[in-house]
């Protein structure tokens, strides 16, 4: 197989990437000059301004009435002219899609005013033969997906906008699968009423609109009810969307879609896990209610439960779509073969991600990517680095967040010299300008490593900015690595990049106290008191049985709990005695605004996984999710213990 490089043309597109304004075009001139001189357009014609005159008023009757007429339009190509145009409008020129559609009605029996009208839509692409589309990068903060919308009937407008949505959810979720996170989706439209609902988060002000439609008679119209239920799950109700849901006497598969899809979007919009743990459970429920209702699920609709699924750590729900997944036939689709791979990797089975990528019939780069990646993350480091090698084998070109999992995997097996040699790959033989990930995946292995000036060098070598993320890694290597005075700058960088962030004070708390610096530990504290930051929220929560318990550290108040407290203290002892000592931390209480020192030994991750030990059977996985962003999990087996 031979690599000839970037594609320039394909299937009559010319490709034109300019890197270094990150853009792509994509026009079809010569096709276009080739169609207009097929129909006799040349130099000499006078193009036109517009795809369609409002002088055309195309209609049926139009048609031919007698034998002649019929016999002259039989020789006219129109139906070959519209063909050529559909082509060039799914292409590159949407801009004639309107025109283009009220010619292609009457393909069947054309007359001469359909075919001036063909003529018309030429003219304009002669005038407009270089026109095409630009693809751009977009700079701004989350990368955010626009679309617009726009009709002239107040019905039709709601359809539409149902469409719009419809396209909305479905891309959304192609570009995340893509590695961009889309913090929102912007759908730009000129219905008052609908303006009014997306801009004002007001519950009255929804509540008007929805009473006006039940007024004009538009309760039971499936697409002005989907509308409407779309725009509040676009504001944020979503209890108002599910009233309406629940009230429907006909759901459509896309409704059921959207719901189960927002939902999971609020995973990441919850102000607190648990929060989020609700709207993931609530999205299975759905999902059941969708499965005992009749209708079969489509791959939308596997791709988003498998996606919740991953984010719940559910194992056991996941197997279940998986095999809903065979018996409907969708396992061979490529988007529910990459989500069943990515929720087997997120749910600690790598085994089972590894047998269905095996499986998968077709693969793209997103599907070995995932795979590539997990494998990373679970620590199989040579596994990750032959499938690599596998994908280039095959032909697949890596992109960017390929080499993220590649380059994690030598860090997390501390191949120094492989982990460099992938990095000046990606630069020199694909052409990939490193992103702020692969220079965490770097610091990461340094800091590992013990290696922590190395780690301080590539950050000075970066070519911006680096993120909380990477003074982070740097603070908590630092202090397990006993150099303290690189930690201390290292906080400060974090302060800098979050000023009011209570673990943040936290680690440098620790830090003072690991260093005995007692009038730092007072002046840091002083200093949270003064700039009034916020208490550290310490929590942790596990799922069992689809009830969720929650901890916090020394919480008196849990009567489910005395025997696990009883087990850990336990566990400790035992522990103790087998050389392990406990360390004191610093930490800020939500109960009291006073600092206290507390003992790992009741960590809320520590009273959370004793307590699933407590209520699950033998050789079941326990999830642990916690609410801290840095944080230190210290679990001690001890092979003696018997539970």
């Amino acid at each position: 197989m031979k690599d000839l490089g970037e594609t320039k043309k394909i299937l009559g597109m010319e490709i034109k990437r300019d890197r270094k304004n990150d853009t792509v075009h994509l026009t079809q001139t010569q096709y276009l000059k080739k169609v207009l001189d097929k129909f006799g357009i040349n130099g000499k014609t006078k193009a036109v301004s517009t795809p369609l005159a409002p002088h055309f008023k195309l209609s049926a009757s139009m048609s031919p009435r007698t034998e002649e007429e019929r016999k002259h339009m039989a020789q006219v190509p129109y139906v070959n002219a519209v063909g050529e145009l559909m082509y060039a409008m799914v292409c590159t020129r949407p801009d004639i899609s309107h025109a283009v559609s009220m010619v292609s009605r009457y393909m069947h029996d054309p007359g001469k005013d359909h075919w001036q009208a063909v003529k018309w839509i030429l003219r304009h692409i002669h005038g407009t033969v270089n026109l095409g589309l630009k693809f751009e990068r977009d700079n701004r903060l989350g990368q955010n997906l626009v679309g617009y919308v726009d009709s002239d009937y107040a019905e039709a407008e709601y359809m539409v906008v149902t469409e719009a949505f419809k396209e909305a959810i479905w891309l959304h979720g192609l570009i995340e699968d893509l590695g961009i996170v889309q913090k929102h989706v912007e759908v730009y439209y000129d219905s008052q009423s609908a303006i009014c609902l997306a801009k004002n988060q007001a519950l009255s002000v929804g509540s008007q609109v929805h009473s006006l439609t039940t007024k004009l008679g538009y309760e039971l119209n499936l697409p002005v009810t989907n509308s409407i239920m779309y725009l509040y799950l676009k504001c944020g109700h979503v209890r108002e969307a599910k009233k309406l849901f629940d009230g429907m006497e006909e759901v459509s598969l896309v409704t059921w879609n959207a719901m189960i899809a927002r939902h999971a979007q609020m995973m990441d919009l919850a102000e607190d896990g648990i929060s989020a743990h609700h709207s993931r459970v609530e999205a299975l429920n759905i999902f059941l209610r969708l499965h005992r209702s009749g209708l079969k699920p489509d791959l939308f609709t596997f791709s988003s439960i498998l996606t919740v699924c991953s984010s719940l750590v559910a194992l056991q729900q996941g197997e279940q779509v998986h095999s809903q997944t065979i018996k409907t036939g969708f396992l061979s689709d490529v988007v529910v073969g990459t989500a069943l791979v990515n929720m087997y990797n997120k749910c600690e089975s790598i085994e089972r991600a590894s047998k269905a990528f095996g499986e998968m019939s077709t693969r793209t780069l997103i599907s070995w990517t995932s795979m590539i990646i997990g494998f990373a993350q679970h620590g199989c480091s040579q596994q990750a680095l032959q499938l690599f090698e596998d994908m280039r084998l095959v032909g697949v070109r890596p992109n960017k967040i390929t080499f993220v999992g590649v380059i994690s995997a030598c860090s997390h097996a501390g191949m120094v010299d492989e982990a460099l040699a992938y990095f000046e790959m990606m630069k020199n033989e694909y052409k990939i300008k490193p992103v702020m990930d692969h220079f965490v995946c770097l610091i990461d292995m340094f800091v590992r490593l013990g290696r922590l000036d190395e780690a301080f060098e590539i950050i000075k070598k970066m070519d911006f900015e680096p993120n909380e993320f990477i003074w982070s890694t740097m603070v908590v290597g630092c202090r397990s690595h006993g150099n303290l005075e690189l930690g201390f700058y290292a906080t400060e960088q974090l302060l800098k990049l979050i000023p009011k962030n209570s673990e943040t004070y936290v680690l440098l708390l620790n830090m003072y106290v690991s260093a005995r610096r007692w009038q730092d530990v007072s002046r840091v504290r002083k200093l949270m008191k003064g700039e009034k930051i916020g208490k550290l929220k310490d929590w942790s929560w596990i799922s069992i049985k689809d009830k969720v318990y929650s901890f916090k550290p020394d919480f008196q108040f849990r009567p489910q709990c005395e025997e696990a407290d009883q087990l850990l203290a336990d566990l400790i002892e035992k522990a103790k005695n087998s050389g392990y000592e406990s360390q004191g931390d610093i930490g800020v209480t939500d109960e009291q605004d006073e600092e206290t020192t507390f003992s790992i030994v009741h960590h809320s991750e520590n009273l959370a996984v004793t307590f699933g030990l407590l209520n699950t059977s033998n050789a079941v996985p326990i999830h642990v999710i916690k609410s801290l962003a840095c944080v230190k999990i210290v679990i001690v087996l001890l092979n003696s213990c018997q539970y």
